[in-house]
């Protein structure tokens, strides 16, 4: 490429319609009017640049599309919107993580909402995105390129995000029944788990989140209320490896005792020795399981 000429990305008539939540013939009927501009190939295919669906979006819509996601439209946005749309996480895995560790959270919040409104699930966006930045911000901390507290205020500025991004999301109103989500005693790290909690209630699951520092002893009482189909743990950090098997071991007994499913993950899991339960690897699981 010639220094100083941009390279212009082209979304097709599927991709656009998926972005305007319209079906391809809206869009088909839109260009010939000449509400939506486009380009057209040699063969006749359109091809729309984010330049065209911001205009049109801009004169019908009052810009209300991009409003939410990327308010002030600069180019830096547009580009950013074409790798939602081309679903290129690993760029945008790379983009935020300068992002975010610089304290400009509300990128990644309008990342995560550009995802959600053009269709990505729940499950896509924590496997091939959030999990992601996790592990690389951990291997960052764990070579000393970032400071404790970097660590802990990015965490928080994700998990803040992610709340914020449940504000979007529709979830049913049928109920699946309740589902408890248990953090161990000395668990500190949860994110994991609450995005869990979020595919589930996504679901239809009414989920009651134990949060950090739960005493295994306090559970059976909980059980015999709420009475829980499922329940779900996650296991990432081993500090005391002796209490913790028994934690999660009187756990399962109880699971067992009162006929619950349980589900477990986290790489914690593989330095432990536990009882019967269904490991988890990714968020598609939980999506499906």
């Amino acid at each position: 490429m010639k220094s100083g000429v941009i390279k212009i990305s082209y979304l097709n008539s599927i991709e656009t319609a998926n972005l305007l939540g319209v079906n391809v013939s809206t869009v088909k009927r839109w260009t010939d009017d000449g509400k939506l501009k486009c380009q057209k190939t040699a063969g006749g295919h359109r091809k729309f640049s984010m330049v065209h669906i911001s205009d049109f979006v801009q004169r019908n819509f009052n810009g209300l599309v991009f409003s939410n996601i990327f308010p002030d439209g600069s180019a830096g946005d547009i580009k950013i919107q074409f790798r939602i749309i081309k679903q290129d996480f690993g760029y945008l895995k790379s983009f935020l993580s300068g992002q975010i560790l610089h304290a400009k959270q509300f990128r990644f919040e309008n990342v995560l909402k550009g995802l959600y409104l053009t269709g990505q699930p729940l499950h896509k966006i924590y496997d091939a995105l959030v999990t992601p930045l996790l592990q690389e911000i951990g291997t960052m901390w764990e070579k000393g390129e970032i400071t404790v507290l970097q660590e802990h205020i990015t965490s928080q500025y994700i998990k803040d995000s992610l709340e914020r991004l449940q504000g979007i999301v529709q979830n049913p109103a049928r109920s699946l029944g309740p589902v408890f989500l248990f953090n161990p005693e000395n668990e500190l790290h949860d994110i994991a788990l609450k995005m869990t909690d979020h595919i589930l209630r996504h679901r239809g699951f009414d989920t009651l989140f134990s949060g950090q520092v739960s005493p295994a002893m306090e559970i059976e009482e909980m059980i015999r209320n709420i009475k829980p189909v499922r329940i779900y743990v996650g296991v990432t950090f081993v500090q005391d490896k002796q209490k913790l098997e028994n934690d999660l071991n009187y756990l399962i007994h109880l699971a067992d005792k009162y006929r619950i499913k349980v589900y477990a993950g986290g790489q914690g899991l593989d330095r432990l020795e536990l009882g019967y339960f269904k490991r988890l690897y990714n968020f598609e699981q939980v999506s499906l399981i």
